[in-house]
């Protein structure tokens, strides 16, 4: 006769189980909820984050071929917008000490056109976008707007050519990274993670209780024939369904 223990999941009995442990659950969540508090405040990063576009581009004036050499001007610098020597030219045009060279090239990033799979660009347009990101959302603006200028001047000065003009100046900047939204989804999902674990431990405590929950878990399922129940009257009060029973056999 095999005795091993047969593990039974109701999942009735694992529902009603959860409510009664309401109190361990509600503890539980505050706790994960001032630990999410903890966890955000050292993890997340509190200041919103702010993008400012400016745009410069290549005139299309005179015949073809100058048109076509003001655009493969503006295609063949465009890598220096993102340099020491433009940001170091955008910094004079500030006049701003706490926007030096190293500063502006941190917060410079330029669209990068798309490359096919033989090398060549995928966009020919004549326009690149240039990007400026701070948590100050008038220094993203200023940044964008000074570099922008400052490519065009550095591009005029080793062409000997006006072929680059800035086209569209930044006037308004967007939100690119929400701190307050971060910081609740945070502590939103460690106050949660920490429910769903309480959660989790009842049911397994539940399951793998070995209190005797039903006629057949006393019978072993048919192993065992069973020849009275005595009810422990005790528990009758403080259980919605019976308590465990002591089985003789």
């Amino acid at each position: 006769m095999n005795l091993g223990r047969i593990i039974e999941i109701d999942f009735m009995r694992c529902l009603k189980a959860v409510f009664r442990h309401l109190k361990w659950i509600a503890g539980c969540g505050i706790f994960s909820f001032i630990v999410g508090i903890i966890l955000a405040v050292c993890c997340v990063d509190m200041e919103n984050v702010y993008d400012a576009k400016a745009s410069v581009y290549s005139i299309a004036y005179g015949s073809y071929s100058e048109s076509a050499e003001g655009i493969n001007v503006i295609r063949t610098y465009s890598e220096i917008i993102k340099s020491l020597r433009v940001a170091e030219r955008a910094a004079l045009l500030l006049g701003d000490d706490s926007l030096d060279r190293f500063a502006i090239f941190d917060m410079i990033q330029v669209e990068e056109p798309e490359i096919n799979a033989y090398g060549y660009r995928v966009d020919e347009s004549a326009i690149i976008n240039i990007h400026a990101s701070s948590t100050d959302q008038e220094d993203a603006i200023r940044v964008a707007n000074a570099v922008a200028n400052a490519y065009v001047m550095e591009v005029t000065s080793i062409t000997m050519s006006n072929s680059v003009q800035v086209l569209d100046e930044a006037y308004y900047c967007e939100l690119t990274y929400n701190a307050g939204k971060n910081l609740l989804l945070c502590i939103g999902a460690v106050t949660l993670g920490g429910i769903f674990l309480c959660c989790g431990m009842i049911v397994l405590l539940e399951i793998f209780s070995r209190n005797v929950e039903s006629m057949q878990q006393g019978a072993l399922y048919g192993e065992l024939e069973i020849m009275g129940v005595i009810p422990l009257l005790e528990h009758e009060k403080s259980r919605e369904q019976e308590g465990p029973m002591e089985v003789s056999g």
